[in-house]
């Protein structure tokens, strides 16, 4: 279950005998909608770092390019995945951001990941 269904089905079951009006609705989109903003935004490593081997998307200090890299914490550096470089080679990130979701396969699966 994804963070995001977790926090739905914690939402279900606190509200569940709630009769909410249009503004209370309204209001509750709005945060959501705000949430899932967040969720796809560049995070700055000054404000925290991904799970050790996550892979994500980095964003390399002055060039700008973005690379899928993951995190070393024994190392303290973001490494390159693929692509041929150095493995050891501190990609000097800035930011980074969570790889987004594949499609969904023929039959609604997501079993790839």
């Amino acid at each position: 279950m994804t963070t995001l269904e977790q926090k739905h089905r914690a939402a279900e079951l606190q509200y569940k005998d709630h009769n909410w009006g249009p503004a209370v609705k309204k209001a509750a989109f709005v945060e959501g909608a705000e949430w899932a903003e967040a969720q796809q935004r560049w995070i700055p490593i000054t404000e925290r770092v991904p799970e050790e081997s996550d892979l994500v998307l980095g964003c390399m200090k002055d060039t700008q390019n973005i690379y899928i890299c993951y995190y070393k914490k024994s190392r303290n550096l973001f490494q390159v995945w693929g692509a041929g470089r150095d493995p050891y080679e501190d990609m000097k990130v800035t930011h980074w951001m969570p790889l987004p979701e594949p499609p969904a396969q023929e039959g609604g699966q997501n079993d790839h990941r």
